[in-house]
């Protein structure tokens, strides 16, 4: 009898001795405790960084849709949910660390974000929510929130937002709810170890130049066409003042529109890849011994590049009296080119 209680008290002993190895083991890897899987949570996202603060006035409103990719156990093991779970790079979510050991971390979760965003494409997956940002001037920031989320792994897929003058792009991005800042930064010992389930994301866009076209218009009154062909030269010059700094020079050439018995009395020549927000200085620099500026009109005009626009300049000349030939001009001009945003422009 004494034996079998000693059995028993041995048992005892080592079931005790389990639940304190097992009570440590939770408490090293889920030292902020269990989730709570049937809480409601919320994301905020906010966008960041000086350039699109520095166009914020003129960006209403930038949409950001949210798709469920995973739900999540209380142990923070995260299961990959319909279509996604059928892709298998994305079912790699069961496998996701809340907290990274190597240099490799966040790019696993940029990977997974990127494989996620292919399945969304691809199925048409429906988004679970939206948000739409707002500028906050005061900031420099546009902010936006949705609330009522469940907890689980999402995916957060930004539409490209524009100025006038830039475009503005996000890459895919994978967002934890809750999320705990000490699991996420990639490194132990960092941020607060608790389970927050109001979670706010700074998002910073890439930002590329938007691009318009000038169309030099060339109108003829009259056309003596016994004097034969007749070509009119233009200067053109752009230049742009980026963020605050004095403007450079992106575009300096000269273009030229030649007039032939038989053709019509207005032609155009197009010029592309011109930097929005450019000002653009025309000036008629060749008009032929016979042909003169038509009155009440100028050689030379201003225009401010619009993107992804088509911005007229007009000019009219007309035939002037005298019998000298203007055709057969040599060309003579420098050609700048300007790189901007890593684009060679020209």
């Amino acid at each position: 009898m004494r034996k079998a209680k000693i059995r028993k008290g041995c048992l005892a002993g080592a079931l005790a001795l389990l639940m304190v190895v097992a009570s440590l083991s939770l408490s090293g890897t889920f030292a902020a405790g269990l989730i709570d899987t049937e809480a409601k949570c919320s994301l905020t996202l906010s966008t960041t960084g000086a350039d699109y603060a520095a166009d914020i006035e003129t960006i209403d409103e930038v949409h950001a849709k949210l798709y469920r990719v995973a739900e999540v156990s209380d142990t923070a093991v995260y299961t990959a949910i319909g279509a996604f779970a059928e892709d298998t790079e994305v079912s790699k979510v069961s496998n996701l660390k809340t907290r990274g050991d190597s240099s490799d971390w966040a790019q696993t979760w940029e990977d997974l974000a990127a494989a996620a965003a292919k399945v969304v494409e691809s199925e048409n997956v429906p988004a679970t929510d939206t948000i739409t940002m707002q500028p906050d001037a005061a900031t420099g920031t546009s902010i936006g929130t949705a609330t009522d989320l469940k907890t689980g792994l999402y995916l957060v897929v930004v539409e490209t937002a524009q100025s006038s003058e830039y475009e503005y792009s996000f890459s895919p991005y994978l967002v934890a709810l809750p999320g705990s800042e000490y699991r996420q930064t990639g490194s132990y010992g960092t941020g607060e170890d608790e389970w927050d389930y109001d979670q706010t994301v700074g998002l910073k866009p890439e930002r590329t130049a938007r691009y318009g076209q000038i169309e030099i218009v060339k109108s003829l009154r009259e056309f003596n066409a016994s004097l034969g062909d007749v070509t009119f030269v233009f200067q053109v010059t752009a230049t742009r003042a980026e963020d605050g700094n004095p403007a450079e020079v992106v575009y300096d050439n000269v273009v030229s529109i030649t007039f032939a018995q038989g053709e019509p009395l207005t032609k155009s020549v197009v010029i592309d890849n011109l930097p929005a927000g450019s000002v653009v200085t025309v000036k008629e620099v060749y008009s032929g011994g016979s042909y003169s500026i038509a009155p009440g009109t100028s050689d030379s005009a201003e225009v401010t590049v619009a993107a992804d626009e088509v911005t007229p300049v007009q000019f009219e000349n007309t035939y002037n009296d005298r019998t000298i030939s203007g055709y057969g001009v040599t060309n003579h001009y420098t050609y700048k080119v300007k790189e901007v945003d890593g684009i060679e422009i020209g």
